[in-house]
């Protein structure tokens, strides 16, 4: 196989994956200047035309162009409802279980006229309310609102308010 054919078979498999996930290549200017040629070497690709824009061709670094180019794709971030959570070690089992034994009375006094499904309901409401009454909870909120790398900037810049507010300095 020569060189000129596995070049050939490269471009095709490039392209291939290109056409295949519906790709947008962004640079048009070539990026690298040789003695008698340029050639188009950085490339940038995205599947939403409009998610790059203001694509530039900057100065050579070593033997290459830097490209630059904005993104203005929005910030996609997972919104989690709030969650409640019991704090079962805090919990008051002694009424919990004076509630439970007051239901079961009146469940089995009732449990053989209904069906099982209607059963099984009105002991898990029960179950349900002597556990909101007797056991404390919280309600808390996601921390992963933020994509990591946004987490971890707002943690340097949090390190960096604390050393301030410390040594008076920034």
């Amino acid at each position: 196989m020569t060189v000129y054919s596995r070049q050939h078979d490269n471009y095709n498999i490039l392209s291939n994956n290109v056409n295949d996930f519906h790709l947008h290549q962004f640079v048009a200017a070539p990026t690298r200047f040789g003695t008698s040629t340029s050639s188009l070497l950085e490339l940038v690709f995205n599947s939403l035309p409009s998610g790059i824009v203001n694509v530039t061709v900057g100065h050579e670094f070593s033997d290459h162009c830097l490209v630059y180019f904005d993104i203005t794709c929005p910030l996609v971030t997972s919104e989690e409802p709030p969650r409640k959570i019991y704090m079962y070690g805090r919990g008051n089992y002694d009424q919990f279980r004076i509630d439970m034994a007051n239901f079961r009375h009146r469940f089995f006094a009732l449990s053989a006229d209904r069906e099982i499904n209607d059963n099984w309901s009105q002991f898990k409401d029960e179950i349900h309310v002597a556990i909101d009454k007797n056991i404390p909870s919280k309600v808390v909120k996601s921390r992963k609102r933020r994509p990591q790398w946004r987490l971890a900037e707002g943690a340097r810049r949090s390190r960096g308010d604390r050393k301030k507010n410390i040594t008076g300095k920034t």
